[in-house]
């Protein structure tokens, strides 16, 4: 087996690892009490979905195709996470700011925020609550306006920041 059960078996010390790159179809079906050890996880989420992750999670390096925004919406990601980098391929490379952003909003520990490969537009109903990205201090994004770029210096409560790459691509 190819899954993380078929690994275990195998090699059962692969319980207390800390740092795992894989697909995500090697996870589908795993009891994330087996993951708790897990600090960074760098995963290809393309054609599987997983919308839960394991739960003490610091860093994710997250390489997903846009579901559908009832799909987005679903993720969980891991309360305890500081290091977020999004890969988002898609059909359409421009998304609502506020369908991205919102499973990202309850992350209060959130340090570095990457989201590459989509070009945030205007949000679809509100802008985002960003109120808990207390912690934050490098954010990079690209976006379609100067409004959405005044909207996240506006919303974002950091006092500090070390490294802010907001690229503007407006349509002419």
């Amino acid at each position: 087996s190819h899954r993380w059960d078929g690994w275990v078996k195998r090699c059962p010390s692969l319980i207390h690892t800390t740092n795992l790159n894989c697909e995500a179809q090697h996870l589908t079906d795993v009891s994330y009490t087996l993951l708790t050890q897990l600090e960074t996880l760098s995963l290809d989420n393309r054609g599987y979905w997983l919308t839960v992750f394991p739960p003490n999670l610091i860093r994710l390096n997250l390489g997903i195709s846009m579901p559908h925004h009832r799909v987005w919406r679903r993720q969980v990601f891991p309360l305890s996470l500081q290091i977020l980098d999004l890969e988002i391929s898609q059909q359409q490379s421009h998304q609502p700011i506020d369908l991205v952003l919102q499973p990202l909003t309850v992350l209060t520990h959130l340090q570095k925020l990457a989201i590459h490969r989509v070009l945030l537009e205007e949000p679809e109903a509100c802008f985002p609550d960003l109120k808990h990205w207390h912690n934050l201090t490098n954010l990079c994004l690209r976006v379609t306006t100067v409004k959405i770029v005044h909207h996240i210096l506006a919303a974002v409560p950091t006092t500090q920041w070390y490294k802010l790459a907001l690229n503007i691509e407006e349509e002419v």
